[in-house]
Parts: C-alpha cells; sequence; structure tokens
C-alpha cells in the first residue's frame, strides 16, 4: 500500500463517527481528505529525502578471483581475501578514521518512488 493511500484510510476511519453505520463521507469531505492525504505524504517524503543517513558500522567481504587483476609479473594466480571495514567507533585495525564516517547514505527516490503513491 503506497503512503498516500494508508494516509487516507487512516483518516476515514478515524473521521467517520461510529454511531451511524449508514453514514457516508460527502464527496467534498472525501476529496479534502484525499488532498491532505497526499500533502501529508508529500510532507513526509520530503522530510525523508532531506535526511542524512550515515554508515556507522559496516564489514562487507568478498574473494578477487584468480586472473582477474593484471599486473606486470602477469595476471594474480591465487584468490585474493578483501574485508572492507567501517565504523564510527574507531576499532583497532581502522587507521583512517577521519574518512570512516564520510559516506553518505541517501533515499534512492527512483527506485522508491512508487511506495509513496505520489508523483
Amino acid at each position: 500500500m503506497a503512503l498516500k493511500s494508508a494516509i487516507e484510510t487512516a483518516l476515514l476511519q478515524n473521521l467517520t463517527p461510529t454511531q451511524d453505520k449508514d453514514f457516508v463521507v460527502s464527496k467534498d469531505g472525501a476529496k479534502k481528505i484525499e488532498v491532505l492525504s497526499e500533502q501529508l505524504a508529500m510532507a513526509i517524503r520530503d522530510y525523508i529525502d532531506e535526511l542524512v543517513f550515515r554508515v556507522h558500522d559496516l564489514k562487507a567481504d568478498t574473494v578477487i578471483l584468480p586472473g582477474t587483476i593484471q599486473t606486470a609479473a602477469g595476471p594474480n594466480v591465487n584468490p585474493l581475501q578483501v574485508s572492507v571495514k567501517v565504523s564510527q567507533d574507531n576499532p583497532k585495525g581502522i587507521t583512517d578514521a577521519p574518512n570512516s564516517l564520510q559516506s553518505v547514505v541517501k533515499v534512492d527516490k527512483i527506485v522508491n518512488n512508487d511506495k509513496s503513491g505520489i508523483v
């Protein structure tokens, strides 16, 4: 369910009176709820888009397969284990502390566009 639809459903469920089972929101009222839902969804989306997320702790391991690195002596013949660590706490073994917190993670607007329910 898109964010706008979830907000609209929540508003409709909580703004309709419970005493009258046959109560129906007027077309004008429903339109106002739809517009309010879209504006709230846009406000939330814009707020999240402005946030900056930082990677505080990360570890990644991989193996470079034989023959994938070319050197003057020829290609590597043994697999190479590669590890990457990022930590805000500067644990033992991380020597580049000033650079360990420079990665910034943002919301991918293209991939997540359909999740908001707004254009």
